[in-house]
């Protein structure tokens, strides 16, 4: 990514914390090289048995669904971000209904969160057109101030790494302007824990000054959770209070592993 700053880890807004759909695709794609993501992404619900002082058991549910674009394509998964009514952000991985093409999207300050998959569907159309006739000039209109979505590759962690996207597969549109990532901010997040986690079964406990507010599920200081828990509040549900608990908890461990302290 070339363009992108993350000031937390949930995405929450904060001054300064901005990417671009190009970039955000670039990071879907190397959360889809990730199987563990993509096991998380294709649940539609989960429920975490919480330890600690307030044992109990949390049933959660994807945050990624709807109709329009569920009735037009197989969808496998991805992530939601909301900003209050302004910022209405999606990362979707997709496929066709008969299996043939898979797609990775964004799109970046829709309109409002229907919107969001409605101009996710509109893309992936004009991908497919795209692929049927390469000079195909599109004429679809989207609430989405800024898109970008391609074909996914066999090995979408190569992808990464180029410069330029094939163009016979790939749409955008002001793909470079700068937003907001809101709670996209968490595939990053997801990715850190994988990396830096050798036993995603490995337990963390929710301090007091985890809790925020937004998105996710009510929890209290003194909760225990393991980290694959953690990956489907964050990429289910979309917890802010998870996402800020594993900013601190890996940043500690990050410090050590470097011999900062």
């Amino acid at each position: 990514m070339n363009d992108t700053v993350f000031q937390n880890a949930s995405g929450l807004s904060r001054k300064g914390q901005l990417s671009n759909a190009q970039d955000m695709l670039r990071l879907t794609l190397q959360a889809v090289g990730s199987e563990q993501i993509v096991k998380i992404w294709g649940a539609k619900k989960y429920s975490v048995t919480i330890k600690g002082e307030t044992p109990r058991t949390i049933k959660v549910k994807t945050t990624v669904t709807n109709p329009a674009l569920e009735n037009a394509y197989l969808l496998l998964g991805g992530k939601s971000g909301t900003l209050g009514a302004a910022v209405n952000n999606a990362s979707i991985l997709a496929q066709v209904k008969d299996g043939t093409f898979t797609f990775v999207s964004i799109v970046m300050k829709s309109s409002t969160t229907t919107s969001r998959y409605e101009d996710t569907k509109k893309l992936l159309d004009v991908i497919l057109k795209k692929m049927e006739n390469p000079h195909y000039i599109p004429t679809e209109t989207f609430t989405a101030v800024s898109l970008a979505g391609v074909l996914l590759p066999n090995n979408p962690l190569f992808w990464t790494n180029l410069d330029k996207l094939p163009t016979y597969s790939y749409y955008g549109l002001n793909e470079s302007q700068l937003l907001q990532q809101a709670s996209l901010t968490k595939l990053m997040t997801s990715l850190i824990i994988l990396e830096n986690i050798s036993n995603i079964y490995e337990t963390f406990t929710i301090q007091s000054s985890d809790l925020v507010g937004g998105s996710g599920p009510k929890m209290y200081d003194g909760d225990q959770i393991n980290f694959i828990d953690a990956l489907y509040f964050m990429l289910l549900p979309s917890s802010n209070i998870t996402a800020k608990a594993i900013g601190r908890v890996i940043g500690h461990k990050i410090i050590q592993a470097r011999g900062y302290i």
